[in-house]
C-alpha cells in the first residue's frame, strides 16, 4: 500500500511521529473535557475501540487474505514464467509482496459485513461479557473437575497464607476485596464500568499491535478474551460464589479453541491428501460436503437463536410479578404436558412398539428440563421480595418449587430407566406380563389430562373429585405392583425386567401423588397472593 520512500520515512521518524500524536491528543482531549464537558473515560473508550479495530484489521486481515493471496501470487508468478508447474519453485514468494488495493478493500468489506450481521460473532461477544459481568445471574457454563480443582487449590493456598501473614496485612487485603454494591436498576446495570472498558480496549490493542509488528502469530480473539478475564478478576467481578463457573467457562473457551486448531490441522491434511490423489472431482465433492455442513450449522444456530430470543421474551417483567402464580400456571401446564407425553411414550416402549418412543422420550425430557429451569429461575427471582409481604405466600412459592423439583427428579429417574434399558439392548418382558402396566395407560392419561385441564382453566375451587380419582388410581397401581411381585417370585420374568417394571409402577405412583400436591399448593399460593394484593390496594 505504501511506497518504499513513505515507509522508510515513517520508520525513520517513529518517535517524532508518536510525540506529535501525543501532543495533538492531549490538546484535543483537554479541549473536549474542559469546554465540551466530555467524560474523559468515554473518550478513552472511543479511542480504544478505534485502536482495537485497527489492531484487529492489521492482524486478522493478514490471516484472512494471506492464504488466497499467496495462491493468487503463486499463479500470477508461474503464468509469467513459462515453466511447467511441476518443476517451478516458489522462491519469489520469499521477497516482499505488494498487495493489490482491491484485495484489501474487499477483505475489509467482507469482515465488516460479517461482524455486523453474523449471529455467531455476537455470540462470542456475549460469552466474553457474560463471563466478565458484575453481580449474580444465570451462569452459562457448568463446573467441571478442573475448574473445581483450580478454585479449591486457590482457596486452600489463601487459607494457608493467612496463617502466616500478619493480621493487619490480612485486614488491608480483605478491604481490597470488599465489593460495594450500588443500587442500580436491573435494566440499567452495565456488564462492567468505563474503567474496565478502557483497560480492556487499550491493553488488548497494544498487545495485538506489538505482536503484529514483531510478526508473531497470535489469536486476536484469544488476547482480547484473556485481557477481559484478567480485568474482571481484578475488578472483583468474580466472587467465591461464581468463581467455579467462570473458571469453567474460561477453560471451555480455551479448550474449544485448542481443539478447533488441532482438528483444523488434521482435517486440512486429510483434505489436501484427498484432493492431491483424487483430483478435481474429489475437490468438487468435498466442496459440496463443506457447503452442506455450513448450511446445516447455520440452520441449527438460527434455530437455537430463535429459541433463546423466545425465552428472553418470556422473561418475567416487574409488572407481571404481582400475579406470579398466573405466570407460573402457564409454565406448570407446559411441564405437565411434557410429563404426560413422556409417560405415554414410555408405555409404548414397554408395549414392544420398537425403540422410536425412547428417542421421543429423550426429546420431551429436554423440553421438560428447559421449562423446569425457567420456572426455578422465576420463583427464586421474586420469592424473597414477595415473602416480605407474606411469609405464607413465600412458603407457598417455595413449596411449589419443591413439588416441581420432586416431579423433575421422579421423571428423570423414569427417563434414565427407559433410555438405559434401550441403549443396553436389554430384552423387554413378554406382552402378557406387561399387560397389567400398559392397561393403566388410559386411566393415568385421563388423570393427567384432568390435572392439566383444571390448571389451564384455573378451575381449582373444588378438586375433591380429582383427589378421589387420584386415590383410585394409586390403589390400581398398588394392585398392579402386587401382581408384578407375584410374577417375579414365580421367575416368569428376569430379575432386571422385574426391577424395571416395579420401578416404573412406583414412579407412576409418585408422579400421581406429586401432581395432586402441585394442584393443592398452587391453590393455596394463589389465595395468599390475592390476600397480598388486597392489602396493597
Amino acid at each position: 500500500m505504501l511506497s518504499g520512500t513513505t515507509g522508510d520515512m515513517i520508520l525513520g521518524n517513529v518517535y517524532a511521529l508518536l510525540g506529535v500524536i501525543l501532543v495533538v491528543s492531549l490538546v484535543l482531549v483537554f479541549v473536549l473535557v474542559r469546554f465540551a464537558k466530555a467524560h474523559p473515560l468515554k473518550i478513552v473508550v472511543f479511542a480504544g475501540t478505534f485502536s482495537l479495530a485497527m489492531a484487529f484489521a492489521g492482524n486478522d486481515l493478514v490471516n484472512f487474505i494471506g492464504v488466497p493471496l499467496a495462491g493468487y501470487q503463486s499463479f500470477h508468478i508461474w503464468s509469467k514464467s513459462g515453466v511447467s508447474a511441476d518443476v517451478f519453485t516458489m522462491d519469489q514468494l520469499g521477497a516482499a509482496v505488494q498487495t493489490p488495493f482491491i484485495f484489501l478493500l474487499l477483505a475489509g468489506l467482507i469482515m465488516v459485513v460479517t461482524l455486523w450481521f453474523s449471529g455467531k460473532a455476537r455470540n462470542v461477544t456475549d460469552t466474553e461479557v457474560n463471563l466478565g459481568r458484575q453481580g449474580d445471574g444465570d451462569e452459562r457454563f457448568r463446573p467441571n473437575f478442573l475448574s473445581r480443582m483450580i478454585v479449591g487449590g486457590a482457596l486452600a493456598l489463601g487459607r494457608w497464607m493467612m496463617k502466616w501473614l500478619p493480621e493487619a496485612l490480612v485486614r488491608r487485603m480483605n478491604i481490597r476485596f470488599y465489593q460495594r454494591i450500588a443500587e442500580i436498576s436491573r435494566d440499567d446495570r452495565p456488564a462492567f464500568d468505563l474503567v474496565r472498558a478502557s483497560v480492556n480496549l487499550i491493553l488488548a490493542s497494544l498487545l495485538i499491535a506489538l505482536a503484529t509488528s514483531y510478526k508473531l502469530p497470535l489469536s486476536t480473539t484469544y488476547v482480547s478474551f484473556m485481557v477481559a478475564m484478567g480485568t474482571s478478576l481484578a475488578d472483583k467481578a468474580w466472587g467465591q460464589e461464581s468463581a467455579v463457573y467462570r473458571v469453567a467457562g474460561v477453560l471451555n473457551v480455551i479448550g474449544g479453541w485448542l481443539f478447533t486448531a488441532l482438528m483444523a490441522f488434521f482435517t486440512a491434511g486429510a483434505l489436501a491428501t484427498g484432493i492431491f490423489y483424487g483430483g478435481p472431482w474429489v475437490a468438487i465433492v468435498l466442496g459440496l460436503i463443506a457447503l452442506a455442513f455450513f448450511v446445516n450449522s447455520n440452520l441449527r444456530f438460527n434455530k437455537k437463536e430463535k429459541e433463546t430470543a423466545r425465552l428472553r421474551a418470556q422473561e418475567l417483567k416487574p409488572e407481571k410479578q404481582e400475579r406470579l402464580f398466573e405466570v407460573l400456571r402457564e409454565d406448570i401446564v407446559s411441564m405437565l404436558s411434557y410429563e404426560r407425553a413422556i409417560i405415554h411414550q414410555s408405555m409404548r416402549y414397554l408395549n414392544h412398539e420398537n425403540s422410536a418412543p425412547v428417542k421421543k422420550v429423550e426429546k420431551d425430557w429436554k423440553k421438560f428440563e428447559a421449562a423446569a429451569a425457567k420456572l426455578k429461575k422465576i420463583v427464586y427471582k421474586v420469592v424473597l421480595k414477595k415473602s416480605a409481604h407474606s411469609h405464607e405466600y413465600g412458603v407457598a412459592l417455595l413449596f411449589n418449587q419443591h413439588h416441581i423439583e420432586d416431579l423433575r427428579m421422579s421423571l428423570k429417574t423414569m427417563v434414565s430407566l427407559m433410555v438405559e434399558h434401550e441403549k443396553n439392548h436389554q430384552t423387554l418382558p413378554e406382552r402378557d406380563f406387561v399387560k397389567p402396566v400398559v392397561a393403566l395407560k388410559k386411566e393415568y392419561d385421563g388423570f393427567a389430562e384432568r390435572v392439566i385441564d383444571k390448571l389451564a382453566g384455573d378451575q381449582l375451587l373444588n378438586i375433591d373429585d380429582l383427589l378421589h380419582q387420584k386415590r383410585e388410581l394409586q390403589d390400581h397401581l398398588q394392585a398392579t405392583l402386587n401382581s408384578l411381585m407375584v410374577i417375579a417370585s414365580q421367575k416368569k420374568i428376569t430379575h432386571k425386567q422385574a426391577i424395571m417394571l416395579s420401578e416404573f409402577v412406583l414412579l407412576l405412583k409418585n408422579l400421581v401423588a406429586i401432581k395432586a400436591r402441585v394442584i393443592q399448593n398452587y391453590q393455596r399460593g394463589k389465595d395468599a397472593e390475592g390476600t397480598i394484593l388486597d392489602a396493597l390496594v
